[in-house]
């Protein structure tokens, strides 16, 4: 008999081997109970097998991950073509563009068309994804800064879309270089409110905005950061819950695979649901899983009935 832990990425149990045989022990196992003991109740070692995205090496972000960012490039795309329908319909009474008309056209043409690029390419997967969220997220930014200083600074609500782009971005990112995307967007609108004012001649009252706006991409930054790390926490969980009910499967289907007696698993329909070796015995060959327990046996169906 040896003992050895269970691998990193196995659940936290022992594994015992036997004649070659492995078996699961819990960490709290005993020592003063006889191994012989278990081995007779517990199942070979339940071995985890890791899912695609667990199995992956770090730098191939898991699926889910993926379609986030495939949402957030649809999100992008309908940002860009509503602003443009706004520019069409409402050329001359919008006052998203009352600053710099030619500029917004220009900038939100080129964001439609890098949407479209984004949307397009995203099956592709041609870089990182932390590196590809990094440049979609660094476009936005860049984009939308033109476009507020198209509208005329913080009076034309464009800023309203960077902090949308920032809760977006941490939550496909699951929290990562969120603080990051913050302080690249807060540099942004301070060099545009800087421009402006040293061009323009704007009002320096306009930089409490722009302070204040900066708190808020923080702030959403954070809120985006500690989102992602519940959501990665009940993710882990649920995963981990999954293999002890698989555990927990496993144990109860060797219990009752060498009981001397037959045992059958039922669900409220009467199809067969499990079954152990000496119930196919006692039943013929017949006996398969989902088959209805009244075409096995009609006695055995109204018993169950009556019981039921």
């Amino acid at each position: 008999t040896s003992l050895r832990p269970s691998s990193q990425n196995s659940p936290p149990e022992m594994l015992v081997k036997i004649k070659d045989a492995e078996f699961c022990l819990p960490k709290n196992y005993p020592a003063s109970t006889p191994t012989s003991w278990w081995t007779r109740w517990s199942p070979p070692c339940a071995t985890w097998t890791p899912t695609a995205a667990e199995a992956a090496p770090e730098e191939h972000a898991p699926e889910s991950l993926w379609r986030s960012l495939g949402y957030f490039n649809l999100f992008r795309l309908t940002a860009a073509t509503v602003f443009l329908i706004a520019s069409a319909v409402y050329r001359d009474t919008s006052s998203l563009f009352a600053f710099d008309q030619r500029l917004f056209l220009f900038t939100d043409a080129l964001y439609w068309l890098a949407a479209i690029a984004f949307v397009i390419t995203h099956r592709w997967r041609w870089l990182r994804f932390d590196w590809l969220l990094t440049l979609q997220v660094t476009v936005d930014i860049l984009a939308l800064t033109l476009l507020l200083h198209a509208s005329g600074g913080q009076r034309g609500g464009i800023a309203i879309m960077i902090i949308v782009v920032l809760a977006g971005a941490g939550l496909v990112g699951r929290g990562r270089l969120t603080m990051f995307y913050a302080a690249m967007a807060t540099m942004a609108v301070l060099t545009e409110q800087s421009y402006r004012t040293l061009r323009f001649g704007a009002d320096l009252g306009e930089f409490i905005a722009v302070g204040t706006m900066s708190i808020a991409f923080f702030a959403t930054a954070i809120s985006a950061w500690l989102l992602a790390q519940r959501v990665l926490a009940n993710e882990a969980l649920a995963r981990q819950r999954g293999i002890d009910l698989n555990n927990q499967m496993r144990v109860n289907e060797y219990i009752i695979r060498d009981m001397a007696d037959g045992v059958l698993v039922i669900d409220p329909s009467g199809a067969v649901r499990q079954f152990n070796p000496q119930a196919r015995k006692l039943l013929g060959g017949a006996l398969a899983l989902g088959r209805p327990l009244a075409q096995l046996s009609p006695g055995l169906a109204n018993r169950f009935g009556g019981f039921h």
